[in-house]
């Protein structure tokens, strides 16, 4: 049998076949092309099958290429802002340098006098001075460093006395708490002091810290720098004497 001009195209299933009989080639592209736009328009949504939920993919890929978008803009934001308070958002308040300068009054130890040597601790750093022999008021003079992470640390100060054939024995404790020192650069910061010596805060005795005396925390061509003296606890007497400076990057 014969089609005509005017026939419409005949499905083929009585031979077995999916196909569908076109009565030219512009029929047959026309509907090639509707059935593409139609499989890229429900692409967009194919469902992405895991053990426990069902995601459209569609939101998936718009939701990774949004915290890809957003992690450049907040970086980009922090490298604008200015150091210091980038610095504090990211946690890292800088350096920090203790001065050993010396010890007053320690008690004694061995036969008449003491070895002693102070051992520092933040958080799980720790360093110690040289030994100095037979003194009870040594001078060190010695600068240990510590990198600043958090603004509310507390700096452990333990003095003992060297001993050779038995474990060394102590000579008193103190501690420090940092967060006055770290207020005090973030007050530098705002009045953007970078030259002179300018008198920050200051820290009075109290029975929560070991200050012997009133302590100032004075900004000197942009360094913030405390000097304290502390009274050791768990003996019968004695001093130490320190100088923390907290170095930032420059602003």
């Amino acid at each position: 049998m014969k089609l005509g001009s005017s026939q419409q195209p005949v499905a083929a299933g009585d031979r077995g076949c999916s196909t569908v009989d076109y009565k030219s080639d512009a029929d047959r592209e026309t509907a090639h092309n509707n059935s593409q736009s139609q499989i890229s328009t429900s692409s967009a949504f194919v469902l992405i099958f895991t053990n426990e939920y069902t995601v459209p993919r569609f939101f998936v890929e718009f939701s990774l290429v949004s915290v890809v978008r957003f992690s450049f803009s907040f970086a980009a934001l922090l490298w604008y802002l200015k150091p210091s308070l980038r610095r504090y958002i990211m946690g890292e308040l800088g350096q920090l340098k203790v001065v050993v300068v010396q010890g007053k009054r320690l008690v004694i130890r061995d036969f008449k006098s003491s070895d002693p040597y102070v051992v520092v601790k933040l958080g799980n750093q720790t360093a110690k001075t040289k030994v100095i022999n037979c003194c009870l008021n040594p001078v060190w003079n010695e600068e240990l460093n510590f990198s600043l992470t958090e603004s509310g640390g507390i700096l452990n100060l333990e003095v003992f006395d060297k001993d050779l054939l038995k474990t060394d024995d102590k000579m008193g404790n103190a501690q420090l708490d940092l967060r006055p020192i770290v207020s005090a650069t973030r007050l530098r910061d705002i009045l953007r002091v970078s030259s002179g010596e300018t008198t920050l805060r200051k820290v009075a005795p109290n029975r929560e810290n070991c200050l012997v005396r009133e302590s100032s925390i004075n900004c000197v061509n942009g360094v913030v720098m405390q000097n304290v003296w502390l009274r050791l606890g768990g003996v019968e007497s004695g001093e130490l004497e320190l100088t923390i400076k907290l170095i930032t990057p420059s602003n």
